[in-house]
């Protein structure tokens, strides 16, 4: 089993080494051991119909920057099945009802930071219901800027 593993290993450690570039970038330098020089950034590539992510203001050190400011009208997207409002910042606090994917919310407080995230106090157009919901993760958003036809 050990030498099935290191083979495996050694087997892998070939490939990455004959990697000649990213896509999208230049070519990769010489390695020096597993660090590549400082001097050489890989050149990020957009997949087809995706768009550039907005650069955003970065308001928490631990959270992805902010693309949505106070008095913003913002959306909840339509991966989640429903926005769960809280009566303050965190995922830790009250949770006061919910809101529903493409309903349009306007921001009246914040930003506050908590739980790695970004948290914003909104007010449904609709219901009048108001709570806190995270504007996003590391891994994706979930409010985004609403457009003319979503409010």
């Amino acid at each position: 089993m050990k030498l099935r593993t290191l083979m495996l290993l050694g087997l892998l450690a070939s490939l990455t080494a004959c990697v000649p570039a990213v896509a999208g970038g230049e070519p990769a330098p010489e390695r020096r051991g597993n660090i590549l020089p400082p001097e050489w950034t890989p050149t990020p590539t957009l997949l087809p119909g995706q768009s550039p992510e907005p650069i955003g203001q970065r308001f928490c050190s631990t959270a992805p920057p902010s693309v949505l400011e106070d008095g913003a009208l913002v959306t909840l997207d339509e991966v989640n099945a429903a926005g769960r409002l809280f009566a303050g910042p965190g995922l830790g606090q009250e949770q006061v009802g919910l809101v529903i994917p493409g309903e349009a919310l306007e921001i009246i407080r914040g930003p506050e930071c908590a739980d790695h995230m970004v948290w914003w106090k909104v007010r449904s157009l609709e219901t009048g219901l108001e709570g806190w919901l995270p504007e996003g993760n590391h891994y994706g958003r979930w409010l985004h800027p609403a457009t003319p036809d979503d409010a």
